[in-house]
Parts: C-alpha cells; structure tokens; sequence
C-alpha cells in the first residue's frame, strides 16, 4: 500500500473516532443552542478556519459552471445534513442516532445506482432487507411515540449525506481536497441562515453557556466540521465512496462506548441486537466479492 493510500485511511479512522463522540458533544452544546442556532455558530468558526487555511496554502479558484455543483454539495453536507441531525439528536440519544447513521453504506449504494446507473445484486438486496429488520429493533416501540420525529430527522441526515457523496464525485477531478470542503462549507453555511427565521423558541440560552458548552462547541467546530470533514473529503477522494462509507459502521461502537463513559445512556438488548444486524449487513453489502473460479485456480498455481 502506499503513503497517500495509508495516510487516507489513518485520515478516516481519525474521522470516524472524532465523529462518533460528536453525538455526544452535539447532546451536551444542545442544552443551551437550538439546533439551528447551533449549526450556524459552529460552521462560521469551522468555515473561517477553512478559509484562512485555504488563503495560505492554496490559491486554486473555482470556475463559474462549477459553483452551482459546489452550492448543491454545500447545501446536502452541511445546511441540510446538520439541520436534520441537530433536530435528531435532541430527540433521540446518541446511541441510536450513530446507529442510524451507520445505514449510510446501504444509502451510498442505492444513491450511487441511480446517479451511475450502478447494478444493485441480490446479495445487496439481502443487505437492505436485513438492515431495515434492524431499524425495527432499533426503534421499537419509539416509532409509534413523539420521538418518531427524531428518527425522521437522522434518516433524512441520512440521504443528504449520500446526496452529497454523489454529487461531490465529479468535482474530484477538477479541484484540490482544500478548494471543494473550503465552498461546501461557505455555501453550507450561508443556507443555515434562512432556517432561524423557522426555528421556535429561544436561539441561545445565554444562562446555561458554561465551559463544559463551549469546550464541546470549540471541539465540534474545529475538530470534527473543519480538520474531520476535510480528512474525510481526502479519504474519499483517495479511497473512492465505498470504502469511506463503509467505516461509518465504526459511528455506533464509539459512540456506544463514549455515551456510556459520558451520558451515562444505556442500550436494551433489543437495541444491540438490532445495532449488531445493522452493522452486519453492511459489513455484507461492502465487502469484496468472492474470487471466481478461474482465478483461484492461477492463484493456486502461483503459491504452489
């Protein structure tokens, strides 16, 4: 394997653990922000940081036909992914929400069928069948109560971000890691603006702010929106969709393990179960395909 190929997947196991204790952190600056409001605080620090990475290391501009693509992958991967996750996890608990997320191999497939005319097998078809028997178990009796709101949310989280990974495919070949995540996150940020004028209730509880918030926010805003979300535009670039969405799989576990230490939440059997089946169908959907017939034979041949 090679330098670029190692540090692509260093890069993304790096993403993978920062995101999945982001479930966490999103819970606690939620106490004091609504969703949108937290949304937009956090993407102006991530995006300035961006920009003025951008300004000094790469001066690369982007061509009038492509800022409509880089508007379209901004909206999906920050203005809508982070608008539904925010509500999401107000609802539910961060267990379930990486849970939830951890479909996202499954969504990448379907979306990548239809945007590349892609064949779906019947190994995949199995996959999506076992994965929705999961959600069932995930959410229980949950899907007929007031959080079936909240399941709706990261599902919709969901497609936007497999959105965002088809779009996001042709830019690839015309423009740097830096140049794509630096405009998504300008464009993505400015849609969050007109959802305020939408949100009920107080924007900032101002009274609540103490350091444990704004240690979270300073984290999700430079770590896990800025350095985490270019590693991962890196990673994909490199290791191409497949790959990257498979290692969501990894969200639940650390998510599990962090809101246990922190949260103290806890997860019934029922919910595990269906956490394991999840997880198990797309480790099924993503993994290589078995070598034919032929080509054991010249492998046999070679090792004898």
């Amino acid at each position: 394997m090679d330098k670029t190929k190692t540090t692509a997947y260093l890069a993304l196991i790096g993403t993978i653990m920062f995101w999945g204790v982001s479930f966490i952190s999103m819970k606690i600056v939620l106490e004091a922000f609504s969703p949108v409001a937290f949304a937009v605080v956090r993407f102006i620090i991530a995006t300035s940081i961006l920009i003025v990475v951008k300004m000094k290391t790469n001066k690369e501009k982007v061509k009038k036909e492509d800022l409509k693509l880089m508007a379209l992958t901004g909206f999906f991967a920050t203005t809508l992914y982070f608008w539904c996750e925010n509500n999401g996890v107000m609802r539910i608990s961060a267990n379930t929400s990486a849970i939830i997320v951890a479909t996202l191999p499954i969504g990448a497939l379907i979306s990548d069928a239809i945007a590349y005319k892609s064949k779906i097998s019947l190994r995949s078809i199995r996959s999506i069948i076992l994965s929705i028997i999961g959600v069932y178990f995930v959410i229980g009796n949950d899907a007929i109560s007031g959080t079936a709101l909240g399941y709706i949310f990261m599902f919709g989280s969901v497609v936007s971000w497999c959105l965002y990974m088809v779009f996001t495919k042709p830019l690839f070949n015309k423009y740097s890691d830096i140049t794509i995540t630096t405009y998504q996150a300008i464009f993505g940020t400015l849609g969050l603006f007109p959802f305020l004028l939408f949100e009920k209730g107080e924007a900032i509880r101002f009274n609540m702010i103490n350091g444990t918030i704004i240690f979270n926010l300073l984290f999700l805003a430079i770590i896990c929106s800025s350095a985490a979300n270019f590693a991962y535009t890196f990673s994909m670039k490199q290791l191409g969709v497949e790959i990257t969405s498979l290692f969501m799989n990894l969200l639940p576990v650390v998510t599990f393990i962090f809101s246990f230490i922190v949260l103290g939440e806890k997860l019934t059997i029922m919910q595990l179960f269906g956490a394991i089946i999840i997880i198990y169908s797309v480790y099924v959907v993503t993994k290589p395909q078995k070598v034919s017939v032929d080509n054991k034979a010249e492998e046999v041949e070679v090792e004898a």
